[in-house]
């Protein structure tokens, strides 16, 4: 059994909290590639949604290894993904991989997982976006000064994107086999609102962090405006030049879903159940959400704020 030893708190940097099919693992690739930020092997690590509250799969619930080893399921799902990159030859994320899956989980456990990251460190859980503030509230505490990155996206097309990506990993959950009442049970489950509830989200984070800390990233500027997108993120964060991004950015769309079109009806839902919100979040903030707006439901808001890559809070 690995054992974290006592550390000093090392700070971390950042935190990207999602959101889920916003752009998150093509963010996490884009920092990655920037010399003077360092991610860990593994994307994902919901260190602070692993209570049984949340509705994310999580191998991190049980904090006790002794325990998780009286799991055959977890036992050998944790061997399968060592032997996996053993036989890949990634030694460097097969000795991560050992401390995160056999250790007892608590902070110090956490800390320790960036020590050897050098510059600016963080990770990106998209499932912190719905983190409940007692959690938020622990993720402050860990590191006071860490940026927040929350990656937005019209809620319409995240609700579809992330059906279509459902669909594709349940074979029993296949676009052909459902019909538009299972659509909507999927669509409307309290997990995908919450996700798509970008106000709460940001209120719920700027109630803990300082608002200064906190970035939102538009899913549309990967397409528009990549490079300024992964700069105005990444000098968020820390100070770096534009000639560390010039050439490493890729707009091209990761985990990106097969082709499936919406279904008028749904279309039709979804435009009315996301439309005060987006709405709100046009008339407070204008940019991409102005955009939103206007293209969605053709309508203008008072906010005559022009889209830019990010926005920050004030």
């Amino acid at each position: 059994m690995i054992e974290s030893n006592q550390i000093e708190t090392s700070p971390i940097d950042f935190w990207g909290i999602g959101v889920q099919k916003c752009g998150t693992t093509w963010l996490h690739f884009q920092l990655k590639s920037i010399p003077k930020f360092s991610m860990l092997p593994v994307k994902e690590i919901h260190y602070f949604d692993r209570s049984k509250n949340y509705s994310s799969p999580n191998k991190l619930i049980e904090n006790s290894l002794n325990k998780r080893l009286t799991d055959p399921k977890w036992t050998s799902d944790a061997l399968s993904n060592i032997s996996n990159n053993l036989e890949k030859k990634k030694f460097k994320k097969v000795s991560f991989l050992l401390k995160y899956y056999f250790s007892n989980y608590n902070d110090n456990w956490y800390l320790s997982l960036f020590e050897e990251l050098k510059g600016y460190k963080g990770e990106i859980t998209p499932s912190y976006c719905i983190l409940k503030k007692s959690d938020i509230l622990k993720m402050y505490n860990l590191s006071p000064q860490a940026k927040i990155v929350l990656m937005v996206r019209n809620p319409i097309d995240r609700a579809w994107s992330h059906f279509k990506m459902e669909s594709e990993n349940k074979k029993h959950f296949s676009y052909e086999n459902l019909t538009n009442e299972d659509l909507l049970k999927f669509l409307t489950a309290e997990k995908q609102v919450l996700r798509s509830d970008y106000n709460q989200i940001i209120k719920n984070y700027s109630e803990v962090f300082p608002k200064k800390q906190i970035i939102i990233g538009f899913f549309d500027a990967i397409i528009d405006a990549p490079h300024s997108l992964i700069f105005e993120v990444a000098n968020f964060i820390g100070k770096v030049s534009q000639k560390n991004i010039k050439n490493k950015v890729n707009p091209q769309a990761i985990n990106k879903s097969k082709s499936i079109k919406m279904p008028p009806q749904i279309e039709a839902f979804l435009k009315e159940f996301y439309y005060s919100q987006i709405k709100f979040l046009a008339q407070n903030h204008g940019g991409y959400f102005n955009t939103w707006l206007e293209k969605t439901y053709g309508e203008k808001s008072n906010n005559s704020t022009l889209p830019s890559p990010t926005l920050r809070l004030t």
